[in-house]
């Protein structure tokens, strides 16, 4: 656009990787975002999330708004025999994915003699990452408690939707967060941080429950409150 103004160019945007981001880090890769973004002559989004923030941060540009769809009136899928305590995550291994901070809440759960296990559906994206997470379940003493089981086939994966108790996701950044839509049709109540897109998901309080952004207590709080109580479930 820069040596060829009347070149059209087009840009699916689905979150601002800034924000994953703190101090001249942020300030450097919000320049450069903004500035490309800037140059498009639109931007296609899929997200109200995405949406909302583009219109705050970039208002006078053109938005092409493609919202992701569902089928109308497709039918819940019933679950039967659900696994008391038993916890679900799926998403990619990654330190945007907030499973650090997931562990510590388990370890404080474990320490109020709760019952649980949890399944940890997803590729390994950072191998350091993924080190250090089997660091603190030993550290946290949760090798009972917490299984890693990669990526899986779609037979596998809806077999633990169907049993599952509670789907927890502690993303510290997402465009849409799909994954809360797949549990739901489930009818598997979520719990997820107060922060970027999740949101606009999950009403609180209605189709599931939202913790204070990064507040590991709140977070076991609202674990427990669910897994304990079957009619609020």
């Amino acid at each position: 656009r820069i040596f060829l103004p009347r070149v059209k160019v087009q840009v699916i945007h689905h979150h601002y990787e800034y924000e994953r981001f703190t101090g001249l880090k942020k300030i450097v890769f919000k320049f450069f975002e903004l500035s490309f973004l800037k140059l498009t002559t639109s931007i296609i989004i899929p997200s109200p999330y995405v949406k909302a923030r583009t219109i705050e941060l970039l208002p006078k540009k053109k938005i092409d708004y493609i919202e992701i769809s569902f089928k109308e009136n497709e039918p819940l899928l019933r679950k039967k025999d659900i696994k008391s305590g038993e916890l679900l995550y799926i998403g990619t291994v990654e330190p945007r994915k907030g499973i650090h901070l997931l562990l510590e809440s388990l370890f404080l759960l474990k320490k109020e003699n709760q019952g649980f296990t949890i399944n940890i559906i997803g590729g390994i994206v950072d191998d350091k990452y993924y080190e250090s997470l089997l660091d603190k379940v030993a550290f946290y003493d949760l090798e009972k408690e917490v299984v890693f089981h990669g990526r899986v086939s779609s037979k596998t994966l809806h077999d633990f939707f169907m049993t599952t108790e509670l789907f927890v996701f502690p993303s510290l950044l997402e465009g849409y967060g799909m994954v809360l839509m797949e549990a739901m049709s489930y009818e598997i109540p979520v719990i997820a941080y107060n922060n970027s897109a999740m949101p606009y998901t999950v009403r609180d309080g209605v189709n599931g429950l939202l913790a204070k952004n990064k507040d590991t207590e709140d977070f076991k709080s609202l674990i427990k409150k669910v897994i304990t109580n079957h009619e609020l479930r």
